[in-house]
């Protein structure tokens, strides 16, 4: 899998939000960041502190026009 988002990143340079358990991309991020992209680590542990929903702002990656709201009235 790290191969193939190498790829993706190289040809297309997307933007990416790898969910994971475990680390299984962490050497691909610390390869990135080294290649000068900017890479945005978040661990969500038990005690770490973190209490961020992950995909909060994903609504903001999609055109104002295309985005639906549904109104609870």
């Amino acid at each position: 899998m790290n191969y193939l988002i190498s790829q993706a990143i190289a040809m297309y340079r997307p933007r990416l939000f790898i969910v994971e358990a475990g680390n299984s991309f962490g050497l691909l991020s610390e390869f990135a960041r080294r290649l000068g992209l900017t890479v945005n680590r978040v661990r969500l542990a038990p005690g770490s502190g973190v209490s961020l929903a992950p995909f909060a702002d994903a609504r903001r990656l999609v055109a104002p026009d295309k985005f639906k709201t549904l109104k609870i009235e």
